[in-house]
């Protein structure tokens, strides 16, 4: 993660090391992005300090969440898959704790190996700075 000033950027690398298609859902944009088996995404982030990106993992799909008045663009070694521009919008807070949805701001990735559900084929994870 890159600090300066009141805004700051993060990149997380994302591979689909299982045998078939995923689908990388950006939010809070709404979109899929299909992924290949052994397919790589980085997703780079630009937005106000103090929140993160977060990324979860199911048995079917992995999701990437934008924190509030950020911006994303999703890359493959080819080039640029997704740009959003149009910066994330505010969230109401919530009792959840959850800071995707505005409560407590928890900067988390979650690896396969400490989800308590089936794999999810998406087995490399990697935060760059």
């Amino acid at each position: 993660m890159t600090q300066s000033n009141s805004t700051h950027s993060q990149r997380v690398r994302i591979t689909n090391s299982g045998g078939k298609l995923r689908i990388l859902w950006i939010e809070p944009w709404g979109d899929e992005v299909p992924m290949q088996p052994g397919e790589t995404f980085e997703v780079v982030a630009l937005g106000p300090s103090g929140d993160c990106l977060e990324v979860e993992a199911s048995d079917v799909d992995l999701l990437v969440y934008g924190w509030p008045r950020s911006t994303l663009s999703v890359s493959r070694s080819t080039g640029m898959v997704r740009e959003y521009d149009i910066p994330a919008p505010r969230t109401p807070p919530n009792n959840s704790g959850d800071s995707k949805r505005g409560g407590a701001q928890v900067c988390r990735l979650v690896p396969q190996d400490r989800l308590p559900h089936v794999s999810t084929g998406f087995e490399t994870w990697e935060q760059r700075t």
